[in-house]
């Protein structure tokens, strides 16, 4: 009896005491709420590093220790192994990590040597193509100078890097897809349209 007795003298005696009291109740829901459920910038944010690589994207380093500078002309050395890079979002500077898909090779090959499609597809001679393979998504990372031709180290498909990453050899299933490029006006390699195929493995 006591304790319904008590009962009543906190909510009814007091109503000033039983509105904070629900009120506290109600922020208190509210704020765990907010907890447990992601921002909206942040999903946002999410939603932009898993993108693929956007035309007007800038390039830059996939090591986190030298991400930051965008990529230049002047980075790549000529007939170099390829240089993985990532492209970057324009608007807010976020680096498109989200996904392995978005490893670019970019390699620097005399303009000379380029077919025709993929010196159009080329910034003065640096060309990009997918980093993974079109057989089972390894990464390709090796490089043979002689032939300017991506292998990879999976089970030894071999790329032409100057003939739109057509498939030279192995059991990939189609050529690397090719990222078209070009150069802004302070020299720094952008993305100018999407990759011209599927990324990854498969047919």
């Amino acid at each position: 009896m006591r304790d319904k007795e008590f009962a009543c003298r906190c909510c009814n005696a007091n109503p000033d005491n039983r509105r904070g009291f629900i009120a506290g109740a109600v922020a208190a829901l509210v704020a765990v709420g907010s907890a447990l459920r992601p921002s909206t910038a942040l999903a946002a944010g999410d939603a932009i590093r898993d993108a693929a690589p956007q035309p007007g994207d800038f390039l830059t380093w996939q090591a986190k220790s030298k991400r930051g500078p965008h990529l230049t002309l002047d980075d790549l050395k000529m007939n170099a192994r390829q240089l993985v890079a990532l492209p970057v979002d324009p608007a807010s500077g976020t680096v498109r990590d989200g996904s392995r898909f978005n490893q670019i090779m970019l390699t620097r090959l005399d303009t000379g040597e380029l077919d025709e499609a993929t010196l159009a597809r080329s910034a003065e001679g640096v060309v990009a193509y997918s980093a993974m393979c079109t057989h089972d998504a390894c990464p390709v990372s090796s490089w043979d100078g002689d032939t300017r031709q991506y292998v990879c180290p999976c089970h030894q498909s071999r790329f032409d890097a100057t003939a739109g990453g057509n498939l030279v050899s192995g059991p990939a299933y189609r050529p690397l897809p090719a990222l078209p490029l070009r150069l802004s006006g302070n020299g720094e390699l952008v993305v100018d349209a999407p990759f011209t195929a599927r990324v990854g493995g498969g047919r």
